[in-house]
């Protein structure tokens, strides 16, 4: 199988292969001299063979770029709020994994973490797009006030709750979906309020009360179902 990497700036010709990159293809991996490996740049969601051309540092020659055909087809939006521990990077992982195109970190009243470290969630993202072979990774936004989420929202609006409708109701014959997941405390009264007045429904998966990293992975997974088969281009 052919070892896959991120190369941020992807091109035809020569490149070095940043520290990270070249410790994983040339210690973890074994590569040498001579092996084929594919690049894929992440924000540009290019791809291309290259073949390992010398090692310490570690350069590749690339082979002509073309567009990946490995990326979600459909809008999915994510509003997660902030949460403790590395709840979040399991949130962002997961996220990238099951093809969400944008993901909007917020601070909501209950939320336990007020910031967070971005840079280490785009790398988070990153990974999961070259374990999962996704072609790019989800536009990352954050951290923000939650009143200030509601705006980067795309198409049906969906705020996840317990007592809201089934998911499968409330995504019907829905294409471009936003998910707003709370805190570990959840929504405040006023949240919801402001939800609803952004156009957000509110929507249930299953019966049970979830921890906010697993309503984000449920909630996602019953979106994906409702859209088998054309969630992703090529």
């Amino acid at each position: 199988m052919t070892l896959r990497v991120p190369v941020a700036g992807l091109r035809e010709g020569e490149l070095t292969l940043s520290s990270d990159t070249d410790r994983y293809v040339t210690r973890v991996h074994r590569r040498d001299v001579g092996d084929v490996i594919e690049g894929f740049d992440p924000e540009t969601a290019l791809e291309a063979e290259g073949e390992l051309v010398a090692t310490r540092p570690a350069r590749v020659r690339f082979e002509t770029p073309r567009t990946t055909t490995r990326r979600p087809r459909v809008a999915t939006t994510l509003i997660q709020c902030m949460a403790k521990g590395t709840k979040v990077d399991a949130v962002v992982r997961d996220a990238t994994e099951l093809g969400v195109t944008r993901i909007v970190l917020a601070v909501a009243s209950r939320s336990v973490k007020r910031g967070g470290d971005v840079d280490r969630y785009r790398r988070v993202a990153v990974e999961a797009a070259r374990q999962c072979g996704r072609g790019d990774v989800p536009e990352l936004l954050g951290v923000v006030d939650l009143s200030a989420a509601w705006g980067h929202g795309q198409g049906r609006g969906v705020l996840l709750d317990g007592d809201g409708a089934p998911m499968a109701d409330v995504l019907a014959e829905a294409e471009a979906v936003t998910l707003a997941i709370g805190p570990e405390g959840g929504f405040t009264e006023d949240e919801h309020a402001a939800a609803a007045a952004a156009g957000f429904v509110a929507g249930r998966v299953g019966a049970f009360t979830m921890r906010t990293e697993t309503a984000a992975s449920a909630a996602l997974g019953a979106r994906w179902a409702l859209w088998a088969g054309s969630a992703v281009k090529g």
